[in-house]
């Protein structure tokens, strides 16, 4: 249970609302207390570091030239990241089973698969907001898989994606499939396209550290060292890619992916957006939109 997110966030979240109760009851509180500091510290848990990776991403910004978002810019890229962690983090992640289907309820056969790849400390149920607006573009063969267990190397989580995708290649009638992948998800992508080369028509990146990210850092594990600016994991991917098969999306105030620029990948076609946060990609308006756009074009 605890190799998985959704484990781990069930877990901590029941662990934190348990012991705090407990803590509050037991000093003499009410059980309205006590629920109020239950809910409020589990909240805290996640949403503190979250805003604290903002400060962490202004930091190395100095020579970059990022577009001012302004007061009310910064006041709402706050919300709606720490809204959006809230969402996955006790709803989307911990239930994800229940929530979402990891396979389209009806293939349309010779439709090429679309193959959807979450992020570190992720899982399926990051896409389950988007998959409808997917599917009203035309898209019905949407496949979603869990890169599990939690803190293995890319190469071996780029193994699972490789068998998911000659598994959604098999049901659809295809000899390939297209492949997005979200932060860590877009490397695990761009190493099974170079795994199974033939099998892969396209690959979309949103978010992804190709050049890694500072906060990989403060997290001691495999996936994390990999993706640490200047490592020899990412030397090594990023010496070629298959030529023309890579999009990349990403968000010139990225709060995760640190400095910004690290999720521009040369040899790509780099479509930059604005005022989006790492983990509100999933539910961004602006961020489906562009997904739609280029895979309209892959398409075509």
């Amino acid at each position: 249970m605890l190799k998985t997110v959704a484990g781990t966030s069930l877990a901590l979240t029941v662990a934190i609302l348990v012991l705090t109760a407990a803590v509050v009851l037991g000093r003499g509180g009410s059980a309205g207390e006590a629920a109020a500091w239950a809910v409020g510290l589990a909240l805290g848990t996640r949403v503190v570091p979250i805003l604290g990776s903002f400060v962490i991403a202004w930091w190395p910004r100095s020579g970059q030239r990022v577009p001012p978002l302004g007061a009310l810019g910064v006041l709402r890229i706050l919300a709606a990241e720490s809204w959006a962690t809230v969402r996955l983090f006790f709803y989307y992640h911990p239930f994800e089973s229940l929530v979402t289907r990891r396979e389209p309820d009806h293939v349309v056969p010779g439709e090429v698969p679309l193959v959807l790849v979450h992020g570190f400390y992720s899982n399926a149920g990051f896409w389950h907001s988007m998959k409808p607006a997917l599917r009203a573009a035309g898209w019905n063969n949407i496949f979603t898989l869990n890169l599990d267990p939690l803190f293995i190397g890319i190469d071996d989580y780029a193994r699972q994606l490789a068998q998911r995708v000659e598994a959604a290649s098999r049901r659809c009638g295809t000899d390939s499939a297209i492949l997005v992948g979200h932060s860590m998800g877009g490397l695990v992508a761009r190493v099974c396209a170079r795994r199974i080369p033939g099998r892969i028509r396209h690959v979309v990146c949103i978010g992804s550290p190709h050049h890694g990210t500072v906060p990989a850092s403060l997290v001691p594990s495999l996936t994390t060292r990999q993706m640490r600016p200047g490592s020899d994991w990412l030397a090594g991917l990023n010496r070629g890619d298959p030529d023309g098969i890579v999009t990349n999306l990403y968000s010139e105030h990225d709060n995760i992916i640190v400095p910004q620029h690290s999720a521009t990948l040369p040899g790509a076609e780099n479509i930059a957006l604005r005022a989006i946060g790492h983990l509100e990609m999933a539910f961004s308006p602006a961020l489906r939109q562009a997904l739609i756009d280029v895979l309209q074009q892959i398409r075509a």
